[in-house]
Protein backbone atom coordinates (compact mmCIF):
# COMPACT_ATOMS: atom_id res chain seq x y z
CA UNK A 1 0.00 0.00 0.00
CA UNK A 2 2.86 2.20 0.57
CA UNK A 3 4.02 2.14 -3.15
CA UNK A 4 0.66 3.41 -4.30
CA UNK A 5 0.74 6.39 -2.00
CA UNK A 6 4.42 7.30 -3.42
CA UNK A 7 3.01 6.83 -6.90
CA UNK A 8 4.34 9.70 -9.05
CA UNK A 9 4.37 10.51 -13.21
CA UNK A 10 7.66 8.68 -13.55
CA UNK A 11 5.97 5.24 -12.65
CA UNK A 12 3.23 6.00 -15.31
CA UNK A 13 5.91 7.08 -17.98
CA UNK A 14 7.82 3.73 -16.96
CA UNK A 15 4.13 1.58 -16.97
CA UNK A 16 3.49 3.62 -20.69
CA UNK A 17 7.14 2.27 -21.87
CA UNK A 18 6.88 -0.85 -20.39
CA UNK A 19 3.30 -1.70 -22.38
CA UNK A 20 4.34 -0.07 -25.98
CA UNK A 21 7.74 -2.43 -25.86
CA UNK A 22 5.11 -5.36 -25.05
CA UNK A 23 3.17 -4.38 -27.64
CA UNK A 24 6.25 -4.39 -30.22
CA UNK A 25 6.82 -7.46 -29.09
CA UNK A 26 3.75 -9.07 -28.97
CA UNK A 27 1.76 -7.55 -31.44
CA UNK A 28 -2.31 -6.96 -31.54
CA UNK A 29 -2.08 -3.27 -31.15
CA UNK A 30 -4.23 -2.91 -28.11
CA UNK A 31 -1.43 -2.98 -25.59
CA UNK A 32 -0.13 -0.14 -27.61
CA UNK A 33 -3.35 2.10 -26.52
CA UNK A 34 -3.34 1.11 -22.86
CA UNK A 35 0.43 2.38 -22.93
CA UNK A 36 -0.66 5.46 -24.49
CA UNK A 37 -3.57 6.00 -21.40
CA UNK A 38 -0.56 5.05 -19.10
CA UNK A 39 1.67 7.74 -20.73
CA UNK A 40 -1.30 10.68 -20.68
CA UNK A 41 -1.97 9.87 -17.10
CA UNK A 42 2.04 10.40 -16.60
CA UNK A 43 1.73 13.64 -18.33
CA UNK A 44 -1.24 15.01 -16.45
CA UNK A 45 0.42 13.98 -13.47
CA UNK A 46 3.55 15.70 -14.17
CA UNK A 47 1.55 18.50 -14.63
CA UNK A 48 -1.04 18.30 -11.79
CA UNK A 49 1.26 16.60 -9.07
CA UNK A 50 -1.11 16.81 -6.13
CA UNK A 51 -3.13 14.27 -7.78
CA UNK A 52 -3.68 11.53 -4.86
CA UNK A 53 -2.79 7.95 -6.02
CA UNK A 54 -7.32 7.34 -6.12
CA UNK A 55 -7.49 10.07 -8.74
CA UNK A 56 -4.39 9.02 -10.49
CA UNK A 57 -5.74 4.95 -10.74
CA UNK A 58 -9.15 6.71 -12.23
CA UNK A 59 -7.62 9.14 -14.84
CA UNK A 60 -5.96 5.82 -16.08
CA UNK A 61 -9.27 3.61 -15.93
CA UNK A 62 -11.34 6.19 -17.73
CA UNK A 63 -8.10 6.91 -20.31
CA UNK A 64 -8.07 3.04 -20.90
CA UNK A 65 -11.43 2.97 -21.57
CA UNK A 66 -11.72 5.90 -23.63
CA UNK A 67 -8.64 4.52 -25.72
CA UNK A 68 -10.25 1.00 -26.28
CA UNK A 69 -13.16 2.54 -27.16
CA UNK A 70 -11.22 4.68 -29.74
CA UNK A 71 -9.47 1.71 -31.13
CA UNK A 72 -12.27 -0.46 -30.87
CA UNK A 73 -14.28 2.15 -33.04
CA UNK A 74 -11.59 3.19 -35.83
CA UNK A 75 -8.55 0.77 -35.61
CA UNK A 76 -9.17 -2.54 -35.47
CA UNK A 77 -8.37 -4.74 -37.94
CA UNK A 78 -10.87 -7.31 -39.14
CA UNK A 79 -10.90 -9.65 -42.22
CA UNK A 80 -14.13 -10.39 -44.00
CA UNK A 81 -13.39 -14.50 -43.71
CA UNK A 82 -16.06 -14.81 -46.70
CA UNK A 83 -13.64 -13.07 -49.06
CA UNK A 84 -10.74 -13.61 -47.53
CA UNK A 85 -7.78 -15.49 -49.99
CA UNK A 86 -5.56 -15.56 -46.56
CA UNK A 87 -4.10 -18.76 -46.44
CA UNK A 88 -6.37 -19.81 -49.58
CA UNK A 89 -3.35 -20.46 -51.70
CA UNK A 90 -4.40 -20.38 -55.46
CA UNK A 91 -7.74 -18.33 -54.80
CA UNK A 92 -7.32 -15.69 -57.41
CA UNK A 93 -6.93 -18.62 -60.23
CA UNK A 94 -10.57 -19.42 -59.96
CA UNK A 95 -11.85 -18.68 -63.22
CA UNK A 96 -8.68 -19.17 -64.99
CA UNK A 97 -8.53 -20.95 -67.85
CA UNK A 98 -5.86 -23.86 -68.30
CA UNK A 99 -5.05 -27.23 -70.48
CA UNK A 100 -4.69 -30.37 -68.48
CA UNK A 101 -1.26 -32.04 -68.23
CA UNK A 102 -2.63 -35.22 -67.38
CA UNK A 103 -5.93 -36.84 -68.14
CA UNK A 104 -8.96 -36.40 -65.63
CA UNK A 105 -9.47 -40.39 -64.22
CA UNK A 106 -11.60 -41.39 -61.66
CA UNK A 107 -12.37 -37.59 -61.12
CA UNK A 108 -8.67 -36.46 -60.67
CA UNK A 109 -6.28 -34.87 -62.89
CA UNK A 110 -3.43 -32.21 -62.92
CA UNK A 111 -2.77 -28.86 -64.61
CA UNK A 112 0.02 -26.73 -64.63
CA UNK A 113 -0.42 -22.69 -63.96
CA UNK A 114 2.15 -20.35 -63.81
CA UNK A 115 4.96 -23.47 -62.76
CA UNK A 116 2.85 -25.05 -60.06
CA UNK A 117 1.15 -28.25 -60.70
CA UNK A 118 -2.87 -28.38 -59.16
CA UNK A 119 -5.05 -30.88 -58.36
CA UNK A 120 -7.97 -30.71 -60.08
CA UNK A 121 -11.54 -32.59 -59.63
CA UNK A 122 -14.58 -33.03 -62.47
CA UNK A 123 -17.29 -35.25 -62.14
CA UNK A 124 -16.29 -36.42 -66.42
CA UNK A 125 -13.47 -37.93 -66.97
CA UNK A 126 -11.04 -35.52 -69.51
CA UNK A 127 -8.33 -36.28 -71.66
CA UNK A 128 -4.81 -34.76 -71.36
CA UNK A 129 -4.69 -31.55 -73.06
CA UNK A 130 -7.94 -30.25 -72.75
CA UNK A 131 -9.18 -26.54 -72.15
CA UNK A 132 -10.81 -26.61 -69.18
CA UNK A 133 -12.17 -23.46 -66.77
CA UNK A 134 -11.17 -23.12 -62.89
CA UNK A 135 -14.60 -23.50 -61.18
CA UNK A 136 -13.73 -23.29 -57.15
CA UNK A 137 -11.31 -24.08 -55.16
CA UNK A 138 -11.53 -26.45 -52.20
CA UNK A 139 -8.82 -26.92 -50.14
CA UNK A 140 -5.76 -27.12 -52.66
CA UNK A 141 -8.20 -28.90 -55.69
CA UNK A 142 -10.02 -27.21 -58.03
CA UNK A 143 -13.31 -28.08 -60.13
CA UNK A 144 -13.12 -27.20 -63.25
CA UNK A 145 -15.48 -27.39 -66.46
CA UNK A 146 -14.75 -28.37 -69.84
CA UNK A 147 -14.12 -25.35 -72.33
CA UNK A 148 -15.89 -25.66 -75.87
CA UNK A 149 -14.47 -24.33 -78.53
Amino acid sequence: MSFLQTLDYHHWLLLGLLLLVIEVLAGGGFLMWLGFSALSTGLVVFILPWFNWELQLVIFAIGCILSVFIWWRFFRWTVDSKNSSLNRRGSDLVGREAVLKEPIVNGFGYVMIDGVRWQVTSPKDLPEGTRVRLLKQDDLIFTVEKIDL
